[in-house]
C-alpha cells in the first residue's frame, strides 16, 4: 500500500449513488490517475490517497483507491478552485471570485456559520444563500462522516455507504449502537459490528450486544435453512461467542421473548426459539394449507371420461398412478405430486392443464426461478413465470427480511385464478410460500404443488415439501413408475439407482453416463480442465451455449467451484486487449463471462431488451452472461435468460461470481444437456445421496463423473442428509 498527496486536476467520473470516482491529480509535477470510492471532489482540492497501483488494459496504470481524504482549502487560490468547480450549488467561477473579493479567506466560514451574510453579494437573495449553505453543508457532513469513521477503522467506501443511509447523523448512530449496522448495511455482520463496539468502549455485558448476538445467531441458523433453534443451544452458543455467562444470555433472551421479538414453541421438554418472522410465516402457511385441505373439492363425474379423451387426443396412455394423480389434483383444493426423473411429472401437468381447460377453469403456472419457469413453459406449451412475478413483486426499500418487499398480490388483492400449479416446489422456502398463500382465495383457488422429494431443500429457510409430505391428511400422489426406460436413458436409470442406494451403471460403450476414475483433488481438477481445453465431448461449444455445467459439491479446494472458475475462465475467456475486465472481490470478471447472482437483491432493476418491460429483483442462483463492462464507471451489464438486462455498479457487483462451475446446491431448478461432476472425499455432510442425486438429475443428455470411486460409494450410501429444523409440519398437524 502506498500513500500519495496532490491537487485534483480533473474529475473523469463520479457516481452520485455510491461515490465511485475516477480522477486525475497532480503530485510532485506528475499527473496520476486514481479510481475507487471517495467523497465528492472538486478540481483544485488537496487530497491524500492510500492505494495500490494496478495496470488497466485500456487506461494504463492507475491507483486503486483504498482510502482518500481531503485537506481543507486555506489559501485563496485553493478556495477559489474549490468554489469554482461546481461542487457547491449556486456558485460558479464568477460568483466564487465575488465571494473571495468580499470575504477573503473567511469565505468558507461565512458559508457555513453566517450564510445570511451571503446576501451582501449582488444577485444573492435569502433563498440562494440558503441553497448555497445547504449544498456546502451536505459535502462538509459527508467529509466529516468519512474522516470520523476512518478513526475507528472503517473504509471510505463503507463510510460513504453509512452516510447515504444515515446522513450526517451516521457517526452518532454508530457510537450509540454499532449493532444497528447489522440490519441496516449490507456487508457488516456481527463480528464487524462487535469489533467497532469494542473499539468505541461498549461493555461486553451490554444488553445491546447480547441482543445483537442472539439475533445474529438466529439469523445464521436461518441462513443454514432452519426456522428455529433449540433454546439451550442458542444460549450456549451465544455465551461462548460473547465470552460471558449463560445466565446473562438467558436473562436477555427472556426479555426478547416477553417483548415478542423471539417466539417460543414448547413441545414436551423441547423449547424452540423462532425469530418472529419465521414463526409467523410457518403459522400462516399451516393455517392456509389447513383451510385448503379442509375445503371440499369438486366431485366432477366426468373426470375419468375427460382423462380418456386426453389420452386419445395425445396418443398417450397414462398409467394408473398418473390417472390418480390427475384426478387428485383436479378434485382437491390442495394436492402434491412428487416423482423422480422419467416418472411423467410434465405429462401430468399437461393433462391437468387440458382438464382445466375443459372445465373452464382459469389457471397459472409458476416456478421459483426464471430458468425453472422457462423449462415449465417449454415443456407444457403454456405461459409460465416466476412466483415473484405472479405475485407482482415490488421492492419496498427496507432491508429487514420481514419487510423485504411488497407483493402486489396479497391478502388485500388476491390472485384471480381458479387453479395455480407450482413446479419445483422443493426449491420454495417458507418466506416465499407464505407470501404466495397470503394471496390465495381459499374458497375459490386450488393449489397444486409438483416436485421431487429427493432433491435438496430450498436455499432459503424452511423445509416446505418434506414437512408437507410428512402430514398424512395432505392429498398427495407419488409417481414411482419410470416411463423413459424405452429411450435407454442411463441418466434416468442411474438417478433411480442412486435413489435406491445403488451405484450408477457406467458403460464404456455409452457416453451418456461416463466416469473418469481419478484420485486426489489436484488430478480431478486437472482432468476437468483437460476436458474443457481439449474440447472433449464438444465441451467448449456447449459451455459457450450454456448447455454444459460443471457442478461441484464444494466451493473451496482444487476441485471446488472457486478454483475451477478461475482456471476455466482462462480457457474459455482469456484476458486480451480487446476484452474489457473489472476486478470484483477475488474475481476478474470479463465481457462474455458466465456469472451468477449469489444473494437476493430485491431492489436492482432489470429491463427486457426485447419487450422493454422493466421490473426489479434478481435472485440467489440466477445465472447470466456479461455483455458489457464500462471500466470508467465500474458498471457491469449482465443478460439473464437472454433478455433481462441488469446493470450492476460498485455497490452491488460483489454479489456476482463466475459461474462456469457452480455448487450443486445452486443448480436446483436448472437443466443442462451435459453436466460434469467432480467427486472427491471431504466433509461427510456434503457426501450425501441427495446431493449426487440432485447433480445427476440436472442433466438431460450426458453425465460425466470425474473422481474417486470410493467417494461416489460414500455419497450413494449416505442417506443421512443434513436435517433442517422447521415446524411447518408440526403446526399443520396441530390443526388436524
Amino acid at each position: 500500500m502506498e500513500k500519495f498527496s496532490g491537487v485534483v486536476s480533473r474529475i473523469l467520473f463520479y457516481n452520485e449513488d455510491n461515490g465511485y470516482s475516477v480522477i486525475e491529480f497532480e503530485s510532485d509535477g506528475a499527473i496520476l490517475a486514481a479510481a475507487g470510492t471517495a467523497v465528492k471532489l472538486n478540481v483544485g482540492e488537496k487530497i491524500e490517497i492510500e492505494g495500490v497501483w494496478q495496470d488497466h488494459p485500456k487506461y494504463g496504470m492507475q491507483i486503486k483507491i483504498k482510502d482518500l481524504s481531503t485537506v481543507r482549502a486555506t489559501d485563496l487560490d485553493s478556495i477559489r478552485n474549490y468554489l469554482s468547480g461546481g461542487l457547491v450549488t449556486g456558485i460558479g467561477p464568477v460568483r466564487a471570485q465575488e465571494l473571495i473579493e468580499r470575504f477573503g479567506e473567511d469565505v468558507l466560514d461565512i458559508i457555513e456559520f453566517e450564510p445570511n451574510r451571503l446576501t451582501e453579494i449582488r444577485g444573492i437573495g435569502p433563498h440562494t444563500a440558503e441553497t448555497i449553505h445547504n449544498s456546502y453543508m451536505e459535502h462538509v457532513s459527508e467529509r466529516y462522516v468519512v474522516m470520523e469513521l476512518s478513526k475507528i477503522g472503517l473504509s471510505a467506501n463503507m463510510a460513504i455507504k453509512l452516510f447515504k443511509r444515515y446522513g450526517k447523523s451516521a457517526v452518532d448512530v454508530i457510537y450509540q449502537n454499532p449493532y444497528k449496522l447489522i440490519d441496516d448495511v449490507n456487508g457488516i455482520g456481527f463480528l464487524r459490528a462487535d469489533a467497532i463496539a469494542m473499539q468505541i468502549g461498549f461493555d461486553k455485558n451490554s444488553p445491546v450486544r447480547i441482543s445483537a448476538a442472539i439475533r445474529y445467531r438466529m439469523n445464521n441458523s436461518a441462513v443454514s435453512g432452519n426456522t428455529y433453534i433449540p433454546y439451550d443451544e442458542l444460549i450456549s452458543s451465544c455465551s461462548t461467542a460473547l465470552g460471558i455467562g449463560e445466565d446473562d444470555v438467558e436473562d436477555l433472551l427472556g426479555k426478547m421473548i416477553t417483548s415478542g421479538r423471539v417466539m417460543i414453541d414448547e413441545r414436551g421438554e423441547e423449547k424452540r426459539c423462532f425469530l418472529r418472522h419465521y414463526y409467523e410465516c410457518e403459522k400462516l402457511c399451516a393455517h392456509v394449507i389447513n383451510d385448503l385441505v379442509n375445503t371440499p373439492g369438486e366431485d366432477i363425474e366426468e373426470v375419468w371420461d375427460i382423462i380418456g379423451q386426453y389420452e386419445k387426443y395425445t396418443l398417450i396412455t397414462l398409467a394408473e398412478e398418473q390417472r390418480m394423480a390427475v384426478k387428485t389434483a383436479v378434485t382437491n383444493h390442495f394436492s402434491i405430486i412428487t416423482g423422480g426423473p422419467g416418472t411423467g411429472k410434465t405429462t401430468i401437468i399437461k393433462a391437468i392443464v387440458y382438464l382445466l381447460g375443459r372445465f373452464g377453469k382459469t389457471f397459472a403456472l409458476a416456478a421459483p426461478t426464471g430458468r425453472a419457469a422457462k423449462r415449465m413453459s417449454e415443456a407444457c406449451g403454456e405461459a409460465a413465470g416466476t412466483i415473484h412475478r405472479l405475485l407482482k413483486y415490488e421492492y419496498s426499500g427496507e432491508e429487514d427480511i420481514s419487510l423485504s418487499g411488497n407483493f402486489g398480490r396479497n391478502e388485500e388483492n388476491l390472485l384471480d385464478y381458479d387453479v395455480i400449479i407450482v413446479d419445483e416446489i422443493s426449491m420454495v422456502d417458507v418466506n416465499l410460500l407464505s407470501n404466495l398463500l397470503k394471496a390465495i382465495d381459499v374458497e375459490r383457488t386450488s393449489l397444486i404443488f409438483v416436485g421431487d422429494a429427493r432433491q435438496l431443500p430450498s436455499i432459503g429457510a424452511g423445509n416446505v415439501l418434506s414437512d408437507l409430505l410428512g402430514v398424512e391428511r395432505v392429498p398427495k400422489c407419488e409417481l414411482r413408475q419410470v416411463f423413459r426406460q424405452k429411450e435407454q436413458s442411463l441418466i434416468v436409470t442411474n438417478a433411480h439407482r442412486i435413489n435406491e442406494g445403488l451405484l450408477p451403471e457406467i458403460s464404456k460403450d455409452n457416453h451418456e453416463f461416463a466416469m473418469l476414475n481419478v484420485a486426489t483433488q489436484q488430478k480431478i481438477a486437472q482432468a476437468v480442465l483437460k476436458l474443457v481445453e481439449s474440447n472433449s465431448f464438444d465441451c467448449r461449444r456447449l459451455i459457450a451455449e450454456d448447455r454444459l455445467q460443471i457442478l461441484s459439491p464444494f466451493k473451496k479446494g482444487e476441485a471446488g467451484v472457486l478454483n475451477l472458475n478461475e482456471k476455466i475462465q482462462e480457457i474459455m475467456n482469456p484476458a486480451s486487449e480487446e476484452t474489457e475486465e473489472i476486478i470484483v472481490g477475488n474475481y476478474r470478471i470479463r465481457n462474455n463471462d458466465k456469472v451468477m447472482q449469489t444473494k437476493n437483491d430485491y431492489n436492482i432493476r432489470w429491463t427486457n431488451i426485447n419487450t422493454h418491460e422493466t421490473g426489479k429483483g434478481v435472485f440467489n442462483g440466477d445465472m447470466g452472461y456479461v455483455n458489457h463492462i464500462d471500466k470508467s464507471t465500474g458498471e457491469i451489464h449482465v443478460l439473464y435468460e437472454g433478455e433481462r438486462r441488469v446493470i450492476y455498479d460498485q455497490t452491488n457487483s460483489d454479489s456476482l461470481i463466475l459461474a462456469y462451475a457452480i455448487t450443486i446446491h445452486k443448480s436446483q431448478g436448472s437443466e443442462f444437456d451435459c453436466v460434469i461432476i467432480p467427486v472427491f472425499k471431504a466433509s461427510m455432510s456434503f457426501l450425501t445421496r441427495n446431493i449426487i442425486y440432485t447433480a445427476v438429475t440436472r442433466a438431460k443428455k450426458r453425465v460425466i463423473l470425474i473422481g474417486e470411486g470410493d467417494a461416489l460409494r460414500m455419497m450413494v450410501r449416505n442417506d443421512r442428509s443434513s436435517e433442517r429444523l422447521s415446524a411447518l409440519g408440526d403446526f399443520l398437524s396441530d390443526l388436524g
